[in-house]
């Protein structure tokens, strides 16, 4: 079966997407979106784009290695895949954590212990900021 490759460009927006998607005459579509594109960091679009291919009985697949698009391409219900030769991820094969994150942050639990230390912020010091803060404020008013 036969794709139809749509490179975007930095400079479309989501209607050129979507009348792309909607002018193929192939049902897969595979879109490829440079890099720090920000027509589909909006999660509004990418639910748009699954619309519309639904809408007109396409599948789309997002060509992208960036694990911000590929989890909000999930949750939009739309399959993604590393390459255009790769096998699509399915949303409901989906999981977080076979991203490769480039550096994985290690999340607080509430049962860590935070601890404070005095002498780098006295507490004099603090309202002192709190104070000058007040009185320029109330200067400008």
């Amino acid at each position: 079966m036969n794709k139809d490759t749509f490179y975007i460009e930095p400079e479309d927006d989501i209607t050129d997407i979507i009348n792309h998607i909607k002018a193929s005459k192939q049902k897969i579509i595979a879109l490829v979106p440079p890099k720090k594109l920000n027509v589909l960091r909006s999660s509004i679009n990418l639910k748009l784009i699954a619309r519309t291919a639904k809408m007109h009985d396409k599948a789309i697949v997002v060509v992208t290695t960036d694990p911000t698009l590929m989890k909000m391409a999930a949750l939009s219900s739309l399959p993604f895949a590393k390459n255009l030769s790769s096998r699509p991820t399915l949303p409901s094969e989906f999981n977080e954590a076979d991203l490769e994150y480039p550096a994985k942050a290690k999340k607080a639990s509430p049962s860590d212990e935070i601890e404070i230390n005095e002498k780098a912020a006295p507490l004099s010091s603090v309202s002192r900021v709190r104070f000058c803060y007040t009185d320029t404020l109330s200067a400008h008013i």
